[in-house]
């Protein structure tokens, strides 16, 4: 199995994450965390990070290095934005960032080509970038939910 599985714990932030790389899931859900690592960034074979229910106001730079990241929960937080390099998330199925504080998405998010399901509901957009449609085009979206 590889999962590692923080349970309603109380962090002011994961101080320093310390797993074999093996892991290939990480669910930190509901812990109040204020800030992910950065060496969350360094366990390339992450396939899952369920991040949701916490208080985090940015994702951790660098999160585009897990090029095998398929699913990304980060919703119910205080997210102003998705970092940049979202993008290079190419392997991605499933981007839930719903019920946060994101006034826009980056343009990037239409080179998520393998993404089958996108929830940006409950947050401040006011608009959409014109790449949505190529991933409805080119890509495998089923699900847009704004």
């Amino acid at each position: 199995m590889c999962l590692l599985r923080a349970d309603y714990c109380i962090f002011s932030g994961l101080i320093t994450l310390i797993v074999i790389i093996i892991f290939c899931e990480i669910d930190c859900s509901n812990n109040l965390l204020t800030s992910l690592p950065s060496s969350i960034c360094q366990l390339t074979k992450l396939r899952i990070i369920n991040c949701s229910y916490n208080l985090l106001d940015e994702l951790s730079p660098g999160i585009g290095q897990l090029r095998k990241l398929e699913f990304l929960d980060c919703s119910h937080n205080h997210l102003k934005e998705l970092p940049p390099d979202i993008s290079q998330l190419t392997q991605l199925h499933y981007l839930d960032c719903s019920y946060n504080l994101l006034d826009e998405l980056s343009p990037g998010i239409g080179q998520l080509t393998k993404i089958g399901s996108l929830d940006c509901s409950h947050n401040h957009l006011k608009r959409m970038p014109h790449e949505i449609i190529r991933l409805r085009i080119y890509g495998k979206l089923i699900y847009l939910i704004i």
